[in-house]
């Protein structure tokens, strides 16, 4: 199982997070997930977590994610990531700066029957908001 739960993040972030495929969600996250590291102002289910990847996806351009220490035990899959990009749209209400940015974190997810059924996540938005200039360093 633990090879499964593997495959399904690493596609997360090679298809989605990387790709831009955002209809994959689909495919590898199940009708009754739920997301215990929403955004502001979205819900916990798998159309929140949509809505909250379109605007990630149509807020940076040239956006990559380089995933290291992938590993997983059973139903649990977890890695370490560190995401490059460049602000070109409004992003959860701040306006495009143009600025390359710079964030890492770590994501680990529950699966199922080859589909996510729960995610958690720890970034470095602090750093991200800084480097926007929309909070001080």
């Amino acid at each position: 199982m633990s090879e499964e739960s593997k495959a399904v993040l690493k596609r997360f972030f090679d298809d989605i997070l990387n790709g831009g495929k955002l209809e994959v969600l689909d495919e590898i996250v199940s009708p009754d997930f739920f997301n215990h590291s929403t955004a502001m102002g979205v819900t916990p289910d798998r159309e929140g977590w949509r809505t909250s990847l379109g605007m990630l996806l149509a807020g940076y351009s040239d956006l990559h994610y380089e995933v290291s220490d992938l590993m997983g035990e059973g139903e649990m899959a977890a890695l370490r990531f560190d995401t490059t990009g460049i602000h070109v749209g409004n992003l959860f209400g701040v306006e495009p700066t143009g600025k390359k940015v710079d964030w890492s974190g770590m994501f680990i997810c529950r699966v199922v029957d080859g589909k996510m059924v729960e995610r958690w996540e720890l970034r470095t938005d602090l750093k991200t908001m800084q480097q926007l200039g929309v909070i001080p360093s």
